[in-house]
């Protein structure tokens, strides 16, 4: 499903997503609350804020009713601050994002770090905090960088460079 989402090919992440929820929901609360979030962010990129709404409802009843570890939390937070985003609800987006960036240590995985960072720029940059995204988008490049990820930089950059930065590394 993320291969598909990522390929630009949603209909079909969706299909497997469902397919993989199912399995989940039988199995594991963590990957049903991981795939969930996914859920959320893509109803949200598609423009779908009924369907984003209701994906978000779901992942909340399921987080209060099971004990789940901080990267559940994480990831819950940063649809909920995608979903505000595209809603045009900034200054909620920017308090999810910023909850987010505090669950999110030094020590994360490189990849968990960026897609924060770049979450967090994107609704910096709406709030024209220009100099606060800049600096989000660097870190983003920086953390793929690390990992030698370049393809991943990119939409870290193209924001960057669309705000007049020069965030080459």
């Amino acid at each position: 499903g993320e291969v598909m989402r990522r390929q630009g090919r949603y209909g079909q992440a969706l299909s497997w997503w469902d397919r993989s929820l199912r399995i989940a929901a039988e199995y594991s609360a963590y990957d049903e609350a991981l795939l969930m979030a996914s859920f959320v962010r893509l109803y949200s990129y598609l423009g779908d804020q009924a369907g984003a709404a209701a994906w978000r409802s779901r992942l909340v009843q399921l987080l209060a009713r099971t004990k789940l570890p901080k990267d559940c939390q994480r990831q819950a937070l940063l649809a909920a601050a995608v979903q505000a985003y595209y809603a045009g609800e900034l200054p909620s987006a920017l308090t999810y994002a910023e909850q987010v960036r505090q669950l999110t240590g030094p020590g994360e995985i490189l990849t968990v770090r960026a897609d924060v960072l770049i979450v967090l720029g994107h609704v910096q940059a709406a709030l024209q905090q220009a100099t606060a995204a800049a600096a989000n988008y660097t870190d983003a490049i920086a953390c793929y960088t690390k990992i030698g990820n370049q393809p991943e930089a990119t939409e870290a950059q193209a924001m960057g460079c669309s705000s007049g930065q020069d965030l080459t590394p």
